[in-house]
């Protein structure tokens, strides 16, 4: 009983701190894909795609966000708190596969001028911690090093 009590009270500390937490602390600022952490089943993307993608910049901030040659202007970001089951349940991928040591991690959705998933790379990001972003794209999960 007061394990499951302790863990209650961690959950609604993590959510409070993560709700408190200023969305330019956690992933605004520029960054570089560095390397492929993982591959889904079913990838769209051959070993030669994804090796052009390591060393693109992305930029995150509030007037825009950039992927390569991709942007997307005036963006939203909706920001959630997913445990390891619900992030299993929508993308066939534990969090041990991306080298999270959590039961829950912070994801954030662009859309582009509040209205619609600007569906590009680096449209869904997981945020690993201050340093370290992860995005899927095409079934391949990159990670993403703070500049």
């Amino acid at each position: 009983m007061i394990k499951k009590v302790h863990r209650y009270l961690m959950m609604i500390l993590i959510f409070f701190n993560l709700s408190c937490t200023n969305a330019e602390d956690s992933f605004y600022g520029e960054w570089i894909v560095s390397e492929e952490i993982a591959r889904n089943y079913i990838c769209a993307l051959s070993d030669e795609d994804i090796k052009d993608i390591f060393g693109i910049k992305v930029i995150y901030n509030s007037d825009f966000v950039k992927f390569g040659s991709h942007v997307c202007s005036n963006p939203k970001y909706e920001r959630d708190n997913v445990s390891e089951v619900d992030f299993f349940e929508e993308n066939w991928m534990y969090f041990t596969s991306l080298g999270i040591e959590s039961d829950f991690v912070e994801t954030v959705t662009v859309f582009e001028n509040g209205k619609e998933i600007w569906n590009n790379p680096g449209g869904f990001i997981i945020v690993k911690n201050k340093d370290t972003l992860i995005i899927p794209w095409d079934g391949v999960y990159f990670k993403l090093i703070r500049k």
